[in-house]
């Protein structure tokens, strides 16, 4: 089972040229938020496409490392740790992050499946980009930053809403593409599955308990 995204008015926004390669080479990769849900799925793919993983936590939970998924065993799970790496930093303290990215040297795409302010991406961003920069930077952003709309599906073409309590994602995404950088922003609505620490889906299943209505 995996992490699946409800992708109904759920747009990627991408900045910057790219080009999908023909065949899968491996790439060193950095991931802000790998330890918990989307990002133990995360980082268990990208290990099973045989990139290098490098994950940023304070190291407080299990070493740092990303949970195991439900239904691994022991060899497997320790199989996917194999090629994973712990980089013991807290984006709550922007000079030490810096430092420890720039110390690890250069990667080739960052995750960052975390961020909430425009404060905490840049301390990332400038340590990227003093290491040479990046291939790739993913944003993982909400939908919550488009203003309201009655036009459906939602795309990249759908202004963003200043007044949204998700604005800074949104001030993030520009911030990106003010910096040159290829990025590309994922804007889901619900997440649900495995694992997830926020289990939003128990407001459907409660109303179907009771009788009510659902709006999807």
């Amino acid at each position: 089972q995996q992490a699946q995204l409800v992708s109904s008015g759920v747009a990627a926004t991408t900045g910057g040229a790219s080009t999908a390669p023909a065949s899968i080479v491996k790439k060193r990769v950095l991931v802000m938020g790998g330890t918990r849900f989307i990002g133990c799925y995360l980082v268990a793919k990208l290990r099973e496409l045989g990139h290098e993983v490098v994950v940023v936590n304070r190291g407080k939970t299990n070493e740092g490392k990303p949970e195991r998924l439900p239904g691994a065993s022991d060899a497997e799970y320790a199989k996917m740790l194999e090629g994973v790496s712990v980089l013991k930093a807290d984006r709550k303290e922007p000079e030490q992050l810096k430092a420890a990215i720039i110390a690890a040297g250069k990667f080739d795409i960052v995750f960052d499946n975390n961020v909430r302010k425009l404060n905490e991406v840049q301390p990332l961003v400038e340590a990227v980009q003093a290491s040479g920069g990046c291939e790739q930077f993913i944003l993982m952003s909400s939908a919550g930053v488009y203003g309201p709309t009655d036009a459906l599906p939602l795309s990249e073409e759908n202004p963003g809403d200043p007044n949204s309590r998700h604005k800074e994602k949104l001030q993030c995404e520009n911030y990106l593409n003010a910096m040159g950088l290829n990025w590309t922003s994922i804007r889901p609505v619900y997440i649900y599955g495995p694992l997830n620490y926020n289990p939003v889906e128990r407001y459907f299943f409660d109303r179907v308990a009771r009788g009510q209505p659902i709006c999807v």
